[in-house]
């Protein structure tokens, strides 16, 4: 069924034609990148970008003073560079190492660079899912699309911050999984923990519904005392001590966090709430919420046993991003893998036998209409709901057995 499907998608086109499409593919999307770059390349070459906290991590760390990331007075007045808008670094210690090599280049250079590498991460996470998708793989050119213009996408690239390389890392957790290499998929999780509302999620999720949960939890485990110890080298164990004090302070800042463009379930009953309501009032309602997800996506998985397992994927991918507490739109790159599993598992199905012909569609809009949405960050947080409604909807109305026949011969 894999070659059937892979020659579905690409039915009517010879070999060099489909080379020749997936060429053109990448230079749409590297010729809508270039017209962007010029766009705001003010911005980014003057230190207008959130990369501008992870270079400061690089050059303290780089020079011995990584303690100074969390403990002493704050960065902004450590280190400054002209025209720079102020940002702390306030990720996870060991991450501070990934950018001790940009601090040895001008901070334009390494916010380029940077930028670069964010266009070459998104491209490479795309080949890295697809492998485990056959029905999108027979049309790979309309997926590098697909992700080159999802806004999301774009927003990642050019505004400085990580949340590529966190797809990434989700995309191999992905395939991990899809290969039964479960503690490599721990690794690959626990690689990411730099964003920890998303990862919690996620390893919460899994580890309750795969039945080699141990393995997982083992290699998320050894793998996190590995990052502890790099957190040490980082910033030292008084930096590492120091650290959840920082976050302290850093939360009492207020309303910096802007809760309500954030496209999760803070983010829209924050903006759902009257503005003199109290705030324990808006927390324990996105408790509430939140665990409801959660619960129901771990039951409709056990539901299935092990057989959905890319449709899981999706669904574990869906909940983390609305019960995560703290993400913004660039963070909404991980919709990716819910879009390409969905349009996977529609492509899979005999055509006479499709349900939900409107999928195609769906997904068109969705990507293509996130330009739009970007202005209104509320649009994105319904955008998620409804896909995880439908996830929802999917595993329920499908009988374990129909639905794992379906998504194995998908795989």
């Amino acid at each position: 069924m894999t070659s059937e499907a892979a020659s579905t998608g690409s039915r009517g086109l010879s070999v060099p034609a489909r080379r020749a499409a997936i060429v053109v593919a990448l230079l749409i999307c590297l010729a809508i990148d270039g017209c962007l770059a010029w766009e705001v390349r003010d911005q980014v070459s003057l230190g207008a970008t959130d990369f501008i906290a992870f270079y400061t991590a690089g050059q303290l760390v780089s020079h011995g003073n990584g303690v100074h990331l969390f403990v002493g007075p704050p960065t902004k007045e450590i280190v400054a560079y002209p025209n720079a808008h102020p940002a702390e670094f306030t990720h996870v210690p060991y991450e501070a190492l990934l950018f001790v090599p940009f601090a040895h280049l001008s901070y334009a250079a390494a916010t380029w660079l940077w930028c670069i590498l964010c266009i070459l991460l998104a491209n490479i996470s795309v080949f890295v899912m697809v492998a485990e998708l056959p029905a999108v793989a027979g049309r790979l050119e309309l997926a590098i699309l697909a992700v080159g213009l999802f806004m999301p996408v774009l927003i990642a690239e050019f505004n400085g911050q990580d949340s590529l390389v966190t797809l990434l890392l989700f995309s191999l957790c992905f395939k991990c999984l899809m290969r039964d290499r479960v503690a490599l998929a721990g690794t690959a999780l626990a690689c990411a923990s730099f964003k920890p509302p998303l990862v919690i999620a996620m390893f919460l999720l899994i580890a309750t519904t795969n039945r080699k949960r141990w393995r997982f939890i083992g290699g998320f485990a050894v793998t996190g005392c590995i990052l502890f110890i790099l957190s040490i080298a980082a910033v030292s164990w008084q930096g590492v001590v120091g650290y959840p004090a920082f976050l302290r302070r850093y939360a009492a800042t207020g309303d910096l966090y802007h809760a309500s463009d954030m496209p999760n379930l803070r983010g829209l009953i924050v903006g759902l709430m009257p503005e003199n309501a109290f705030q324990s009032v808006t927390k324990l309602l996105v408790l509430l919420l939140s665990l409801s997800a959660l619960i129901v996506a771990i039951w409709l998985c056990r539901r299935y046993g092990d057989e959905a397992k890319p449709l899981h994927f999706a669904l574990y991918v869906t909940t983390t991003i609305l019960v995560g507490f703290h993400e913004y739109a660039y963070d909404l790159v991980l919709l990716v893998l819910p879009i390409l599993i969905i349009w996977n598992w529609f492509s899979a199905q005999p055509r006479d036998q499709r349900r939900y012909v409107w999928v195609p569609a769906a997904i068109a809009i969705l990507v293509l209409g996130s330009a739009t949405a970007s202005l209104k960050p509320r649009i994105f947080t319904w955008a998620v709901v409804l896909v995880f409604v439908f996830l929802c909807v999917l595993l329920w109305t499908e009988s374990p057995e129909r639905g794992g026949a379906a998504v194995q011969s998908a795989a």
